[in-house]
């Protein structure tokens, strides 16, 4: 099976808040992610976006699986939305795209946790490529969280059903 197919079944469980203050390249990054995705929202800045993801929050009673944020954006930047989120959620997927090669963002991001880097101006080949090994990552959680885990010391119970 091609990546890109992989990538589309692995990405069809997730939900997506994409955050991006240039017009032009939300509604064409956009695009592609709804081709993705099973939920994608967008916001144009980091005030906008921290709000989206709490409504998602009050509505689903779960997180968006996965945060996609510009660096530089009015109001509140994409540095500022990572802390915001990890208060919330310290598990938080985030992906942070950037037009700047300033080591001392990426250092910072790093150092409180971001999932990864897109630079600017972004290819097809590169968001796929990203978006694959994230939503890998996801499935590999999701999947782990999916079975109950017992401590060392479990001692196997028998129940006697004829009472």
């Amino acid at each position: 099976m091609s990546k890109i197919k992989v990538l589309k079944k692995l990405a069809q469980e997730f939900s997506l808040l994409y955050v991006e203050d240039n017009e032009t390249l939300r509604e064409t990054t956009s695009d592609i992610f709804k081709g993705l995705f099973k939920d994608v929202i967008i916001a144009d800045d980091g005030i906008s976006g921290l709000e989206l993801y709490e409504t998602y929050f009050d509505k689903t009673g779960g997180y968006i699986d996965l945060v996609i944020s510009d660096i530089q954006m009015p109001r509140m930047d994409g540095i500022e939305l990572t802390k915001e989120l990890f208060k919330i959620n310290e598990e938080q997927k985030i992906l942070i795209v950037s037009a700047y090669n300033d080591t001392e963002y990426l250092v910072e991001l790093i150092n409180i946790g971001v999932s990864g880097f897109m630079q600017k101006p972004l290819s097809s080949e590169q968001i796929l490529s990203v978006l694959f090994d994230v939503c890998q990552e996801l499935e590999n959680e999701h999947e782990h969280s999916r079975f109950l885990e017992l401590p060392d010391n479990f001692e196997e119970i028998h129940l006697d059903l004829k009472d």
